[in-house]
């Protein structure tokens, strides 16, 4: 807030009957508490909808929430009121300003209560669609906005406040559904603008016109500024992002970091104030979301306007997360590798122009309260390296997980006397990533570091199409699933156990582990390569790509990783052909080639595959009867 010493909260009592709460903290003191239980249902509090945000003058706060059930035939009447129309307490539904539709009678079912109402697919199961709420902390009130965005087809997401005082307006993400809600996460392709309304919903305005899927603003302290991402629609889940720049002054967007096709050398974006030099191998911005406190104000500099500011982001580097500072007035963007730190960011004083922080603190492992038995154990007996394979690809790589030295020197420890016997090497995982753009970073995974202390070497492969080594390979891989990651896969596999004796592996003992995607490649290598892997671990497998589509959250995933186009607005249909071609990616196939052991990881409610693919191949598996399954 404008107030440093006033922290505001959102807090759901779910003890019966379930409260909801907005809170006002001063100086560690509760001075405002707001009960809308009855304004609206569970609170937003995802990446994508969710936020929390004060008005400058710290008059409002606003927020997205789940719209409330429509009212039922129990309905109470409603009370006409002025603008700022308001119900009874005992009414079902809420108070909203400017919704005159939704004043109903006494015994009367609101007629839109009939109609369907989807979710945003996977991990969004129930919730019902989000509506911002604005809270007016002097007066104490809240009121929902919802019927705007319904009759418009936008879900509204990350709201913020912006204007002085009697000129405040919402600024939000508006997620487009003119035909059908698809599944949204992991997903930034999809129709999204960046709008801005009044606060009681009214007068809206594009600020993105030019721009067709766009996310994640976060408004200046000066309010003057704002920074969005903008991704390409449709294709690819997820891919090489570019960071745009809006003024409110002058009502003008720009390009900050572009899209980068290719890591080289030196690249440079035209900018509104100029050039912004990129470093050396800059693999293009892979974030799906912007840090909700990104504006950072170098109040030691001269300059003024954008060039007072200094934006932060996280983005994918290759196989490591980095922090990126795009520098308004040095035109340039340096990158880091991220540590734990406390300090204020400067200038430095060598005459590079670069950034430091200064009276820095950073995390040190030996701190107190970071020397857990569970640390200890990690350190002692796991180790890590980064291995790129470039026989295979120049974007492809695998971070490898493994006991240490020390532990296969001593023949083991009490974690690991099950697995590795005396004169034995440690059993190899092989375990790609699922998306499939996504990719596995240098970060703490807790499955694939448990392994390695009971004793296994796991593989966290990236192969073309992973984030992090620019948008060509994203592309590369668009058309060509099911072949080229498949290979790319089974060849580092390969490459590791004619390595094993260094490694440390033992090459007679080698698993597969995937899901999903992943899931996919795992049943291709199946029945491609029999008696390779003792054994093959599959969770929520695709297994047939056409099937997949017609119940998945994310049809267009199916038609878009086959290489064909997909428009959101007027869905293809599956036709002989195009079925044919879908085939011809499926693992399915293969079926009657599958000998190796087989297990099933199936979760009963999974909205991206339906649990339907991974039964189909087990019955499949135990009709042919060549491999075990269970």
């Amino acid at each position: 807030a404008h107030d440093p010493d006033r922290v505001a909260v959102l807090r759901s009592l779910r003890a019966l009957p379930t409260k909801r709460l907005v809170e006002v903290w001063k100086c560690g003191t509760l001075d405002v508490c707001i009960d809308v239980t009855e304004a609206h249902g569970d609170f937003y509090g995802d990446a994508t909808f969710g936020n929390l945000n004060w008005s400058p003058n710290g008059r409002y706060l606003a927020y997205t929430a789940e719209f409330p059930e429509r009212a039922g035939a129990k309905r109470n009447v409603v009370k006409h009121g002025s603008n700022a129309d308001t119900t009874s307490k005992s009414e079902e539904g809420s108070s909203r300003r400017g919704d005159p539709a939704s004043k109903g009678y006494a015994g009367v079912a609101d007629p839109r209560k009939y109609e369907i109402e989807e979710d945003w697919g996977e991990s969004y199961n129930g919730k019902r669609p989000p509506a911002i709420v604005v809270v007016d902390l002097e007066k104490q009130e809240a009121y929902t906005l919802f019927d705007k965005f319904a009759e418009a087809k936008v879900s509204p997401g990350q709201v913020r406040l912006v204007g002085g005082e009697g000129s405040e307006r919402l600024v939000f993400t508006g997620y487009s559904y003119k035909t059908r809600k698809y599944g949204i996460i992991a997903c930034q392709n999809r129709p999204a603008k960046i709008y801005q309304c009044d606060l009681g919903g009214n007068d809206w305005k594009d600020l993105t016109p030019e721009y067709h899927s766009v996310r994640s603003p976060r408004v200046s302290p000066c309010g003057r500024y704002m920074a969005f991402i903008v991704s390409n629609l449709g294709g690819a889940h997820a891919g090489t992002s570019r960071l745009g720049v809006y003024d409110f002054e002058t009502e003008r967007s720009w390009i900050v970091v572009p899209e980068v096709q290719v890591p080289n050398s030196k690249i440079t974006a035209a900018s509104k104030d100029g050039e912004v030099d990129l470093p050396p191998g800059f693999p293009g911005l892979h974030a799906g979301q912007l840090p909700n406190k990104c504006w950072v104000r170098l109040d030691s500099d001269n300059a003024s306007g954008i060039g007072e500011y200094v934006l932060l982001a996280n983005s994918l580097w290759r196989s490591r997360m980095t922090v990126l500072a795009i520098d308004f007035a040095a035109k340039k963007l340096p990158n880091a590798t991220p540590r734990l730190a406390l300090g204020k960011l400067v200038r430095s004083r060598d005459g590079d122009n670069g950034l430091v922080v200064a009276g820095g603190r950073y995390a040190d492992l030996s701190l107190p309260g970071l020397d857990s038995e569970g640390v200890k154990i990690v350190s002692r007996n796991v180790e890590w390296e980064v291995m790129d394979f470039p026989m295979v690809a120049s974007d492809v790589n695998a971070i490898i997980i493994r006991p240490s030295k020390k532990v296969l020197e001593e023949g083991g420890s009490h974690f690991t006397h099950y697995f590795i016997k005396e004169g034995q090497g440690s059993p190899l995982v092989i375990y790609p990533h699922g998306g499939p753009h996504m990719t596995y970073h240098t970060d703490y995974y807790k499955e694939p570091i448990a392994l390695a202390v009971m004793g296994f070497t796991v593989a966290l492969i990236n192969y073309t199409g992973s984030l992090g080594f620019g948008q060509k390979s994203i592309t590369d891989l668009v058309g060509n699933i099911g072949t080229l990651e498949v290979a790319q896969v089974q060849n580092i596999a390969a490459h590791l156990i004619e390595n094993a004796h260094s490694l440390g592996i033992d090459p007679e003992r080698t698993i597969f582990n995937g899901g999903s995607h992943s899931g996919l490649i795992g049943a291709h290598v199946a029945g491609l390569f029999p008696n390779f892997y003792k054994a093959i671990i599959l969770r929520n497998p695709v297994i047939n790509v056409g099937e997949n589509l017609v119940n998945s959250d994310v049809p267009d995933w199916s038609w878009a990783e086959a290489g064909m186009e997909f428009d959101f607005t007027k869905p293809r249909l599956l036709t002989p052909e195009a079925y044919q071609r879908l085939w011809k990616v499926s693992p399915q196939k293969y079926v009657d080639k599958v000998v190796d052991p087989v297990l099933l990881a199936i979760g009963q409610q999974d909205r991206r595959v339906p649990p339907s693919q991974g039964k189909t191949y087990y019955h499949l598996l135990k009709a042919h009867s060549k491999a075990h399954v269970e």
